[in-house]
């Protein structure tokens, strides 16, 4: 289930930002994944997790 999809950009000079999603309790392991890419430079981050 694909609970968000957007872009955000950053504002100097901390470059941070926060996204809260409250997301439905469904039965089984969560998969959470989160991308973000520096327009300027290209570079990826990417995160995984899986909450049992």
């Amino acid at each position: 289930m694909r609970l968000f999809q957007g872009t955000r950009t950053t504002v100097a000079p901390s470059g941070s930002f926060e996204v809260n999603i409250k997301a439905p309790n469904r039965s089984g392991p969560d998969k959470i994944v989160g991308r973000a890419t520096n327009s300027l430079t290209g570079e990826t981050c990417i995160g995984r997790v899986t909450h049992p």
